[in-house]
């Protein structure tokens, strides 16, 4: 027996940042949609379009889309 995976409410209608999957699930913790997220691009099922400056030090964050 396992833990119970956590549901994340996906964003489908657009493009997202995993800045936008946090704000939409306020319940799940950052690294759990890191890990989601990571999961759905080596799987295929999400695509890297694109990274867009924050503003502040590091790297710009990447920008993903749900392939159809």
């Amino acid at each position: 027996m396992g833990r119970k995976p956590t549901a994340v409410t996906e964003i489908t209608g657009k493009d997202f940042t995993v800045a936008d999957l946090e704000s939409a699930n306020a319940n799940v913790k950052s690294p759990t949609i890191r890990a989601f997220v990571a999961r759905n691009v080596a799987s295929g099922r999400y695509e890297v379009v694109g990274t867009q400056k924050t503003g502040g030090r590091g790297k710009p964050a990447n920008i993903y889309r749900v392939k159809a």
